[in-house]
């Protein structure tokens, strides 16, 4: 008991030796003003205070201590404790500067102090560092009200887009697109490159979204692509790289072989037991399944559908210049996104170009083309019939090839909905792309005259052609098939000699 009283005293009187008291004075960067009521937190412990009426504070802390201040307004602060300052000034820059920001709204453009609709600004800061072929899922987590969904996990897939809930039983959720001030519809598509876009602006409510009447009712979203900035010239390259994997956490627990076969067997004395309302005799069990323990073969056909460590690539190059009032850039991008599930990737090439200027001091005009190229090799994946389902379904008892090293053509024997065809042989040798050619346009030419008046004319254009293949070895398919039907034929006879 001693010694332990003896230990708490030491560490209290060393503690006593390395805090000491710390006094100072926060004020504001834009007037040099004091702060009152400004919070001092000892980062990692409850100890803290706050400034009085004229900025001034005083609070324990130790050498190595971190400072937290912060007060409503002004951008947060940490500031390191040193052991031989006993005495800080403190300057916060406030954030009410970022009202006078102008945020694109409809057909024109407002400071963020004037706005009063709902309209959420999207920070593209941090945008580049999103690994994304797809503009949409630029807005996940970035706007309050705004639910994006992914549909099927298809590579290159555009995200599902709800503002504010649903609006309509009947009629589309997706919001409408603008693109630099032109409507393209409720799907951008693969017309745009994410690294290509400046900003993003979502209207939510009925009056910010009025001027593009009906077609605004589920919200919009507004894009305006980059363009040069006056003297200066910039060359950027974006590379991007990665792996994607399914997570384990996502992945369905499979039964192997020896499991199915107790579970087929189990089925089989459970049904003359509920029906027959006896104990089954062994020969009533199919020999297959009579002995759970020698079905030694073990395939997991979800698995063997997966693609391990899917590679992703994304290159962006982007030369700029603006000289003599002349803006002009030119961007070139190129994904290649293999797929979750094996033989499904997704390859775009997208170009962009724009100019503009001042013709004269009365005179604006400017032009912009984005033109890209994608192909998507997929694969069926929603419902249980689809790749996914029929891969979770199947029999484990069968292997993926023979031992001749040639497919295992079809897998389940007569055993009703675990009979299927090999869905790794159907990855394999069935042909499903989808292949996109699109060009979207637009220019203006503004005339400015007397003060603060503007006339703009524009123009745009959307050019979109999609081609999509299925195909596949069609012997292969018609056997199949006619496996399937016996194998149900098979299911229902015994079924029908009961009843009769």
């Amino acid at each position: 008991m001693l010694i332990t009283v003896l230990l708490i005293m030491v560490v209290m009187v060393g503690y006593a030796r390395q805090a000491s008291q710390i006094s100072g004075k926060v004020v504001s960067v834009e007037d040099n003003e004091p702060l009152p009521g400004v919070s001092i937190l000892v980062k990692g412990t409850s100890r803290g205070t706050v400034t009085n009426m004229d900025g001034e504070f005083s609070v324990q802390a130790a050498s190595g201590d971190v400072l937290t201040v912060s007060f409503i307004g002004f951008t947060t602060q940490e500031v390191n404790v040193n052991g031989g300052q006993t005495s800080y000034e403190i300057l916060l820059e406030s954030t009410m500067g970022d009202l006078g920001e102008v945020v694109v709204v409809g057909y024109g453009s407002q400071r963020k102090a004037d706005i009063t609709s709902a309209v959420s600004v999207i920070n593209m800061d941090n945008m580049g560092e999103i690994p994304t072929t797809n503009v949409s899922r630029l807005l996940q987590g970035q706007a309050a009200g705004v639910q994006v969904r992914q549909k099927s996990g298809r590579p290159g897939e555009e995200m599902e887009v709800t503002i504010r809930g649903i609006g309509s039983l009947g009629a589309g959720s997706q919001p409408l697109y603008v693109v630099d001030g032109f409507p393209i519809g409720t799907s951008l598509g693969q017309t745009l490159n994410p690294s290509d876009i400046e900003s993003m602006t979502v209207l939510k409510d009925a009056a910010s979204t009025a001027i593009y009447g009906a077609r605004g009712s589920n919200g919009v979203i507004l894009i305006t692509t980059k363009s040069a900035k006056e003297g200066t010239v910039n060359l950027d390259f974006v590379v991007n790289q990665g792996i994607q994997n399914v997570p384990s956490g996502r992945r369905t627990k499979m039964m192997n072989g020896t499991e199915f076969a107790q579970f087929k067997n189990d089925s089989f004395v459970d049904r003359i037991r509920y029906y027959e309302n006896r104990e089954p005799a062994i020969e009533e069990i199919p020999l297959e399944f009579r002995y759970p323990e020698q079905n030694t073969i073990s395939t997991d056909w979800f698995d063997e559908i997966l693609n391990q460590n899917a590679q992703f690539q994304n290159y962006n190059v982007t030369l700029s210049s603006g000289k003599g009032g002349i803006r002009s850039l030119v961007s070139v991008g190129y994904v290649n996104e293999e797929g979750a599930v094996i033989e499904t990737g997704f390859e775009r090439f997208n170009v962009r170009a724009n100019i503009g200027g001042k013709v004269n001091d009365f005179i604006t005009m400017g032009w912009n083309i984005a033109a890209s190229r994608s192909n998507e090799d997929y694969a069926s994946t929603n419902g249980r019939s689809a790749l996914i389902g029929r891969a979770l379904w199947a029999d484990p008892r069968y292997p993926v090839y023979n031992e001749d090293g040639s497919f295992n053509d079809y897998i389940g024997g007569t055993n009703g909905v675990f009979g299927t065809a090999n869905v790794v042989q159907e990855l394999h040798e069935m042909e499903r792309t989808l292949s996109e050619n699109n060009i979207l346009t637009n220019g203006f030419l503004e005339f400015t005259f007397l003060k603060d008046f503007k006339f703009r004319t524009s123009v745009n254009a959307t050019l979109a052609n999609t081609e999509q293949k299925n195909s596949g070895h069609l012997l292969w398919q018609v056997q199949g098939l006619t496996r399937l039907l016996q194998e149900k034929l098979l299911c229902i006879r015994p079924g029908m000699r009961r009843l009769t």
